[in-house]
C-alpha cells in the first residue's frame, strides 16, 4: 500500500520521462530509469529477503 501511494506520487508530482520514473532502490542510487512494474516488482524480491532473514533467525530445534 505504502509502495503504491508512493508510486502515485512520484508519477504525478516527479518528472517521470516516458512512464518511467528513477528507481529508488539502493543498489541503483537513483541513477536508473524504470518502469512502474519493475520499480514494483523490487518490493517482492525484498519482501522475500526480509523473509529468508527472518527464517534465518528461527531456532532449529525449539
Amino acid at each position: 500500500m505504502v509502495l503504491s501511494f508512493f508510486l502515485n506520487y512520484a508519477y504525478t508530482n516527479g518528472k517521470p520521462q516516458g512512464g518511467e520514473i528513477l528507481c529508488p532502490c539502493t543498489k541503483c542510487h537513483n541513477t536508473c530509469w524504470e518502469v512502474r512494474a519493475v520499480v514494483y516488482g523490487l518490493n517482492d524480491y525484498a519482501k522475500k529477503i526480509y523473509n529468508l532473514i527472518e527464517e534465518a533467525q528461527q531456532e532449529l530445534y525449539p
